[in-house]
């Protein structure tokens, strides 16, 4: 599934799985739930503008076609 999901926006799924098994990656996804966590976002997405003002979800995102 994720390999055809890879194939729809043009990524190459070889590519994206070495990249995910990397620490480096995973260090970063580790830094930033940490941080969002601490900032008090939960969920996904949590987005922040301007620092502080939070968004949680996407009832308010333009809708698009994968």
């Amino acid at each position: 599934m994720l390999t055809d999901i890879c194939k729809n926006v043009s990524v190459d799924p070889g590519e994206f799985f070495r990249g995910i098994n990397e620490a480096t990656v995973k260090d970063q996804l580790r830094s930033n739930t940490d941080e969002v966590i601490a900032r008090g976002g939960f969920g996904s997405p949590t987005i922040f503008i301007d620092k502080t003002d939070m968004y949680f979800g996407n009832d308010r995102l333009q809708s698009q076609s994968w």
